[in-house]
C-alpha cells in the first residue's frame, strides 16, 4: 500500500506503538495478542477515526474474529526482528 507519498509502517514505529499500548491478552493458541488503547492514535495516515478503540497483532495467516456492533478497522503489516506482524486498529463506530 505505498503509493509513493506514504510509508508503510517502520520497525521503529512498530516498536513505539507497542511501548505506547495497555495490558494485552494473548490467545490460546499464541501468535496473537489483542491490546487495549490508552488514548493512542491511529498510525494510519488517512483515518479519520484518531484514536484506536484496540489493536490486534498476529503473526498467524487467518484469524476470526466477532462483532457486537459496527466497526472501522486499519490494518497493515510490518517486518520485525521477530518476523511479519499484521496489525488491526479497531475503531468502534
Amino acid at each position: 500500500m505505498n503509493d509513493g507519498d506514504e510509508q508503510v509502517m517502520t520497525e521503529e514505529q512498530y516498536e513505539k506503538l507497542m511501548e505506547s499500548v495497555a495490558d494485552h491478552k494473548q490467545s490460546e493458541s499464541g501468535g496473537r495478542a489483542i491490546y487495549e488503547n490508552p488514548g493512542v492514535k491511529c498510525m494510519n495516515p488517512r483515518c479519520p477515526h484518531g484514536e484506536f478503540d484496540a489493536l490486534i497483532v498476529s503473526d498467524i495467516g487467518w484469524m476470526e474474529f466477532t462483532t457486537h456492533g459496527a466497526l472501522s478497522m486499519c490494518m497493515c503489516e510490518v517486518d520485525t526482528e521477530e518476523g511479519r506482524k499484521k496489525l488491526m486498529f479497531m475503531h468502534e463506530l
